[in-house]
């Protein structure tokens, strides 16, 4: 895939690795099941859908997710959410569309922008949209649009950029206003802002690519300025600790891609930047004097 000027078919939406050696991808055209240990790439053919007037194509908004308890792999775009039981070898062994999601959420002016896709340890699905979040029944394709995005003045074009959650069952979310915490309710329907953060907290940039939690009280954003740890206080007598790292600091650029991490699971960080990747365990990284 390493052309000059890649065709539609070669330009890689979204790749999640499924266990086993398996990784699945979207083009702008298929989607693919990819063997890393025979180093084969299949097309899968008949199972996501197309918008009439994509001339074949996927959405250029297209993610996959895969939820590793259920062995399940949701494919979202904003022509719909798929669901895709996986056997032992990854291939699909169930499908299924969530249907009434699209409809529910252009009733509120919405569309599911996609940029990012999460399974909530309540089971729940989380997907951006143009200007909030999506909270997704899987079951019962019960959905609730959050705002975060209000001013309708505002240009949302890629508003939300990343969303995932802490070992407290908060969500970070980072936007091109900032990174908000949240608490969205077992049932979906509240969420509650727990605090947002932006150039006038100290955050070297507004645009916030990626979020990626180190703990309940930690986390990391990739911006547009590089990257940041957050540290919030134990205690009301504490006051928040955030540090900034750039160039001096070894990294690449300072310039990352929306929701453009992968976290292992030993916890070492890659992300994805406009001058290739970075990678770091955050344990190791000591703080700026």
């Amino acid at each position: 895939l390493n052309v000059e000027r890649p065709t539609a078919a070669q330009v890689i939406r979204s790749i999640e690795h499924v266990g086993n050696g398996v990784v699945w991808l979207v083009s702008g055209t298929d989607l693919w099941r990819g063997d890393t240990k025979t180093v084969r790439l299949e097309k899968v053919e008949g199972y996501v859908e197309r918008g009439a007037s994509q001339h074949g194509r996927l959405s250029f908004n297209a993610q996959l997710h895969y939820d590793r308890s259920s062995h399940t792999l949701v494919y979202a775009s904003e022509y719909g959410i798929q669901l895709f039981g996986l056997d032992d070898s990854r291939h699909i062994e169930s499908a299924r569309m969530l249907s009434g999601v699209t409809e529910s959420l252009a009733n509120v002016d919405q569309t599911v922008s996609a940029s990012s896709l999460l399974h909530l340890s309540t089971g729940q699905l989380v997907v951006t949209t143009k200007r909030g979040l999506a909270i997704i029944d899987p079951t019962s394709a019960k959905t609730y649009f959050h705002a975060l995005v209000r001013d309708d003045t505002v240009e949302v074009t890629g508003a939300v950029r990343h969303v995932a959650e802490d070992s407290a069952g908060a969500l970070w979310v980072g936007t091109r206003f900032g990174v908000y915490r949240l608490r969205v309710s077992p049932s979906g329907d509240e969420m509650t802002v727990l605090g947002h953060w932006t150039t006038m907290s100290g955050l070297s940039d507004d645009v916030v690519y990626s979020v990626f939690p180190e703990s309940e009280r930690a986390v990391w954003l990739a911006s547009n300025r590089g990257l940041s740890r957050l540290e919030l206080p134990a205690s009301d007598e504490e006051s928040q600790h955030l540090t900034h790292y750039g160039l001096v600091d070894g990294l690449p650029t300072l310039e990352f891609n929306t929701a453009a991490v992968s976290v292992g699971s030993d916890r070492y960080v890659v992300l994805g930047s406009i001058a290739g990747l970075a990678g770091f365990q955050p344990t190791d990284i000591q703080p700026h004097p």
